[in-house]
């Protein structure tokens, strides 16, 4: 692969997906900020993509040929973390057997991502405040300063306001790292990325496993629309990967859908104690009771509204959303 091919396959594997405005908006601040040196703050929840807002940053940057590093601050033991970021010298510490640069050295000219930022150790937080004011460092068991030029790109899906009342991050070090914020809504907050979203992870997931063009039922882009994932897009994506690998056929369906099917109620009380994530509880729930309030009215969609007191159209939709038809003697 030539490096315009390489390129463009890097650049389509990041891509940022959705029609809404609020992702609109997201696309506005990246092109803003990214061709300045200003430090950049990525809010938002597990899965809603920062790593990607972060690549476009580094991408659309004057640093773009120069190294872009990412470090988990939550994935790395908060005693080798230090380590990773500095370095360290020959017996700094029991293994150190050889010197090694750590990722603020193997950067520098570039830029690096601290992602979980909300993570990391007080400690270490008072290091990481020295190199964004000085850009110097020592290796762990060393005296020497060493100075780079990096730009810093944090990300958590903490709130760090609450977390600085709570003592666990160093307010100074936040307003150093909050030069710019780019805040990325949870995916039941812009519902209308969903359809786009998931046709690209359709046929996404089609082109890389050599299979044939897929495509939704009806009411299927419908159904996804209503649900709130709480794992937001990555939860999406698994959720249409999977789907497209236990449709045989070339259209997904509803059912196929369900994030995590499981056998049907041997009592209704398993509907209660059976644990599993709360907007999913809330669906099986609703279910439930759309369901015999339907059969209590024969399936009559107007009666039933009526007496539940909501508009017919609502109900016709939050029917398709979650999944229920008709039984086949009222079809």
């Amino acid at each position: 692969m030539d490096q315009n091919a390489h390129r463009a396959a890097e650049e389509e594997l990041h891509r940022i997906i959705g029609d809404s405005e609020k992702t609109r908006t997201i696309l506005e601040q990246i092109k803003q900020v990214a061709p300045t040196s200003a430090r950049v703050l990525i809010t938002g929840e597990t899965g809603t993509g920062k790593e990607l807002v972060a690549y476009w940053l580094h991408h659309l940057s004057a640093r773009h040929d120069r190294p872009f590093i990412k470090i988990n601050c939550a994935a790395i033991p908060k005693e080798l973390l230090e380590s990773e970021l500095f370095g360290h010298e020959k017996g700094a510490f029991t293994g150190a057997l050889n010197s090694r640069p750590g990722r603020f050295e193997l950067a520098d000219t570039g830029t690096v991502l601290l992602d979980e930022i909300g993570d990391m150790d007080p400690r270490l937080q008072a290091k990481l405040l020295r190199v964004l004011e000085t850009g110097e460092f020592e290796r762990v068991g060393s005296n020497h300063p060493l100075k780079v030029d990096i730009r810093i790109i944090s990300a958590t899906n903490k709130n760090l306001a609450e977390e600085i009342e709570k003592h666990n991050f160093r307010e100074d070090l936040y307003h150093r790292l909050n030069v710019f914020n780019i805040h990325i809504p949870a995916l039941r907050e812009r519902p209308e990325d969903i359809p786009v979203l998931a046709r690209y992870f359709l046929d996404t997931y089609c082109r890389q496993n050599g299979v044939s063009s897929k495509r939704f039922a009806s009411d299927a882009l419908d159904y996804l629309s209503g649900q709130n994932f709480p794992g937001n897009i990555r939860e999406l994506k698994n959720l249409i990967e999977r789907a497209a690998i236990v449709t045989p056929g070339d259209e997904i369906p509803v059912s196929a859908l369900t994030p995590n099917p499981t056998p049907a109620f041997t009592s209704e009380n398993q509907l209660f104690t059976r644990t599993r994530p709360l907007s999913q509880a809330r669906n099986e729930l609703e279910k439930v009771f759309l369901e015999q309030q339907l059969a209590r009215f024969a399936w009559n969609i107007t009666k039933t509204a009526v007496e539940l007191n909501i508009e017919r159209s609502n109900l016709s939709r939050r029917l398709k959303q979650l999944g229920i038809q008709k039984p086949d003697p009222y079809a």
